[in-house]
C-alpha cells in the first residue's frame, strides 16, 4: 500500500501495511514531566463549593419581569445597544495604539478590584443578585423612558 502522509512541511510516501501516524504533538517519554499524583502543597486541599443557582428559575424571574413591562420597545432597544456598545467598546480597546492606553488601565482596575469582590461575595457572603437587583432598578431609574407613572 502506498500513501502519502500529509500535516508535516514535508510530504513523504509511506510503503508498507501501516502508515506512520504523524502527530503535531511531542512524544514525551514516560517518567518525565508531572506526575498526576503530584499536588502543590502536601496535606492541604482546597474545597470550592459553588452556590446553587437554578437556571430555570431565574429564567422564568426575567420573563415575568419582562412581562410586566409596559414598555417592551424602550427596553428592547436599550438591551441592544448596551449589546453593541459592549462589542465596539472591545473593537475600540483593541485597537494598535489604544491597546495599551484603555486595555492596560482596565486590566489594573479588575485586578485592583478582584480582592474585593472576593471578600465580598465570598467571605462576607453578600447577596450578589440582590446588588445585580439594586443596580438595575437604579439605572433604570436614570435611564429616560423607562420610569413607572
Amino acid at each position: 500500500m502506498v500513501a502519502i502522509v500529509c500535516g508535516s512541511p514535508n510530504v513523504r510516501t509511506v510503503v508498507g501495511s501501516k502508515p506512520a501516524r504523524w502527530s503535531p504533538l511531542p512524544t514525551v517519554k514516560p517518567g518525565y514531566g508531572v506526575s498526576p499524583r503530584t499536588s502543590l502543597s502536601r496535606g492541604r486541599s482546597v474545597v470550592v463549593k459553588a452556590e446553587e443557582v437554578d437556571f430555570d428559575a431565574l429564567l422564568i424571574k426575567v420573563a415575568d419581569e419582562f412581562d410586566k413591562l409596559d414598555n417592551k420597545p424602550v427596553v428592547i432597544g436599550y438591551g441592544v445597544a448596551a449589546l453593541f456598545s459592549l462589542f465596539f467598546v472591545e473593537w475600540l480597546i483593541h485597537l494598535p495604539g489604544l491597546d495599551f492606553l484603555i486595555g492596560f488601565p482596565v486590566q489594573l482596575l479588575g485586578v485592583v478590584i478582584a480582592p474585593y469582590l472576593a471578600i465580598r461575595y465570598g467571605l462576607d457572603k453578600e447577596d450578589w443578585y440582590g446588588d445585580i437587583e439594586t443596580f438595575l432598578k437604579r439605572t433604570a431609574e436614570l435611564l429616560p423612558g423607562l420610569k413607572k407613572n
